[in-house]
């Protein structure tokens, strides 16, 4: 007999359901004077990728998405959000949710390269973004077009999709799961949920690069599902086996019956585990199989 690591692979397919394109939207209207986009760059608070009309427009990632003109003293949540990622850009802000002129200041370096002494902040000079750092997954804006109010100017993927096993296998060995996409190991969580934002976008990925597979059906994808860590099994001939009944068998070793678990079978051996003490070190080949274990 010999010993093998046994991962139990199985084959499941899993139903992706894609999240929503998030959209980085034009809080103004005109025609595009300046643009950078390329789809696969990403999108950066920080950044200006878009001119309107000449204007400049800056990218920011806040809590709360701007939806108003400020002006110093102005007060409340946008305020605190705009103070906070003005901070994580490496200004020197104090973030008390009371706009100030350092603020503006910052904000308008950030779009035009110098301090303008601007007096306020438009909302119309700022594209809001949901993350710091976004990968476009298309352009909605055109060099030399006109933009209206609440276009679309980049999308980018979105993170929020989701993927469940449909059929989640009921005689696996126990041990932690994990699937296996493309090559990349992804573990699940303890009921066998699938959790892993990265696991899910990966998913996704390969879900619509096999749609045209005849074997998939839309919308799902098939990948192994495997122990996290194998298990050690022994590798038998199936002639060694008798007395075969639920998932056990029995085996001859040193002389004696012994009951084991039988898991599995490819390419003539069976493969076993112990139900009490450890694996024998050899078997009978081809017992007589009138010895009761």
């Amino acid at each position: 007999m010999t010993t093998r690591e046994f991962f139990d692979e199985r084959a499941v397919a899993v139903s992706v359901e894609p999240a929503d394109d998030l959209a980085v939207l034009s809080a103004t209207a005109g025609v595009v004077t300046m643009l950078d986009c390329e789809r696969g760059s990403t999108l950066d608070s920080g950044s200006v990728p878009i001119a309107i009309d000449g204007r400049p427009l800056l990218v920011v990632a806040t809590a709360t998405p701007p939806w108003r003109d400020l002006e110093p003293g102005d007060e409340g949540p946008d305020v605190r959000a705009l103070q906070q990622e003005l901070h994580r850009l490496g200004f020197p802000i104090v973030v008390d949710g009371s706009l100030g002129a350092a603020s503006i200041a910052a904000l308008e370096v950030l779009r035009t390269g110098v301090d303008t002494g601007a007096r306020q902040i438009r909302a119309s000079d700022l594209l809001w973004s949901p993350a710091p750092s976004v990968a476009i997954g298309a352009c909605g804006a055109v060099l030399g077009a006109p933009i209206e109010v609440g276009s679309t100017l980049f999308s980018a993927p979105g993170r929020s999709g989701s993927a469940t096993i449909a059929e989640y296998p009921s005689d696996l060995l126990p041990g932690d799961r994990a699937i296996v996409v493309d090559g990349t190991s992804f573990a699940l969580a303890p009921d066998g949920r699938i959790v892993d934002v990265n696991a899910v976008a990966a998913l996704e990925v390969a879900a619509r690069g096999r749609a045209d597979d005849p074997g998939e059906v839309a919308g799902t994808v098939t990948v192994p599902l495997v122990l996290r860590e194998p298990v050690t099994v022994g590798a038998i001939p199936p002639g060694a086996l008798y007395d075969l009944g639920a998932g056990e068998g029995c085996v001859i070793t040193e002389g004696r019956p012994l009951r084991v678990r039988t898991i599995a079978s490819q390419l003539g051996e069976a493969f076993i585990t112990p139900i009490d003490g450890r694996l024998p070190a050899s078997v009978q080949i081809a017992p007589r199989g009138d010895r009761a274990c």
